[in-house]
């Protein structure tokens, strides 16, 4: 699939996570444990400052977010630029294959990793 991205950030609380972005509004995390693909949504919103957009995202009612103690159903918004700023790797394309599927490729470890280590995962 093309039109998005796929993005790699290593956060304190949820070490990596591995995300798809797709131009269409969906997402598809890779979250580090899990055995299913977490689908959701993305939009960016305009704020108060031109140059500032909110990058929001929005996972089902059923998942939960062990750092925060949230459950999913509801639009979670952050400076675009905050997020942007915690990505280690990215690549164009769906690489890892996560739209494709609801199980995981691999199940993913929160240690820090790079794209192209978990892309050569999926050969083996």
């Amino acid at each position: 699939q093309s039109g998005g991205d796929v993005s790699l950030r290593s956060t304190p609380g949820h070490g990596t996570q591995v995300e798809y972005i797709a131009a269409n509004g969906r997402t598809y995390l890779l979250y580090p444990g899990n055995k299913v693909i977490v689908h959701g949504s993305w939009r960016l919103e305009r704020t108060a400052k031109p140059a500032i957009f909110n990058l929001c995202f929005k996972y089902p009612s059923n998942s939960y977010n062990p750092v925060t103690g949230q459950s999913g159903g509801s639009w979670e918004c952050q400076i675009a630029g905050f997020y942007l700023r915690g990505i280690a790797d990215h690549a164009k394309g769906d690489v890892l294959g996560l739209a494709r599927s609801s199980a995981v490729p691999f199940v993913l470890s929160p240690a820090r990793t790079s794209l192209s280590a978990l892309i050569g995962k999926l050969s083996r």
